[in-house]
């Protein structure tokens, strides 16, 4: 089957890549290129030929094998379209594609689009789910498969990987397993559209859950109804992407270089949500416990 793939640098997307090409044909891959036309594009081109900047994955995979790599500047980028146009792709698949595709494209392949989620859907629908995932406490989390349509990850599903998430996981490492997880699903959601066996179980609406981003130094701990163990487990998670925002009891920030640890005290220990400082290092207090922190740069 001719396929077009839509994705990004990371593993999320060159995984399933790999995966869905050992049996058939990619005709094109796209790429989300955020840079305008110009002068914008040349000290990313200049910088790339001096060796400065790491080359994207998905392009050194598609001139390896003659593919053509695209570079999409929006939903219906015209020159994408065109391409596609004349390569005619019967299906296309997307992950982690920075836009969602536009109807022009999506009306190209004959057979739809599939979409591969790093979320056990319809919980956390939307561009940044793993951050959610901490967010929300969710022990279980995974990867699906699902039809396109002009709603955000709404579409029906097609499978589903789930598995237990560890407390304390780094996001990386749970990027990995996705990554894993979501190559061999979505080969097997290509091979069952091929057949003509494919699922499409409706999403169950009443249990789906936003996940948008999180603007730069927005505060997302609730000290007062977490715990320090599930304070510990998302900020360690997510370190060093995202860092809460902390201070001392003077209200001076402190910006925290690691999450070493957690520790259970009989009483909750006051002012919750604020860090001091003794002979063991930074301590964020919790209202059952404390947070041990390596100390970092403050600002």
């Amino acid at each position: 089957m001719r396929l077009a793939f839509f994705g990004s640098s990371g593993d999320m997307a060159l995984l399933p890549l790999e995966a869905v090409a050992e049996r058939h044909e990619v005709v094109a891959v796209v790429r989300a290129d955020g840079r305008r036309a110009g002068w914008r594009r040349t000290p990313g081109a200049i910088a790339r030929a001096l060796g400065l900047l790491r080359r994207d994955p998905l392009g050194a995979w598609a001139h390896r094998r003659g593919v053509p790599c695209l570079s999409a500047s929006g939903r219906d980028d015209p020159r994408v379209l065109a391409r596609l146009s004349r390569l005619q792709p019967e299906l296309f698949l997307v992950s982690a594609f920075r836009f969602i595709l536009g109807r022009q494209l999506m009306a190209l392949p004959r057979r739809g689009a599939l979409n591969l989620h790093a979320s056990l859907l319809p919980r956390h629908r939307g561009p940044v789910p793993w951050f959610w995932v901490y967010h929300c406490d969710d022990r279980e989390t995974g990867v699906t498969v699902h039809w396109m349509t002009d709603r955000v990850d709404a579409g029906d599903i097609v499978g589903q990987a789930a598995a237990a998430l560890e407390r304390g996981l780094s996001v990386d490492r749970l990027g990995e397993r996705c990554a894993r997880q979501g190559a061999g699903l979505l080969a097997a959601a290509v091979a069952s559209v091929e057949a003509g066996t494919a699922e499409r179980r409706v999403q169950d609406e009443s249990h789906a859950t936003p996940a948008p981003r999180v603007a730069p130094g927005s505060s997302m701990v609730d000290f007062s109804t977490w715990g320090a163990e599930r304070v510990w487990h998302f900020l360690t998670g997510l370190y060093p992407r995202y860092r809460e925002p902390l201070s001392d009891d003077a209200g001076r920030a402190i910006r925290y270089g690691g999450v070493r640890g957690f520790e259970l005290t009989p009483e909750g220990r006051r002012p919750v949500g604020r860090v001091t400082a003794d002979a063991r290092g930074l301590a964020l207090h919790c209202r059952d416990g404390l947070v041990w922190l390596d100390a970092g740069t403050a600002g």
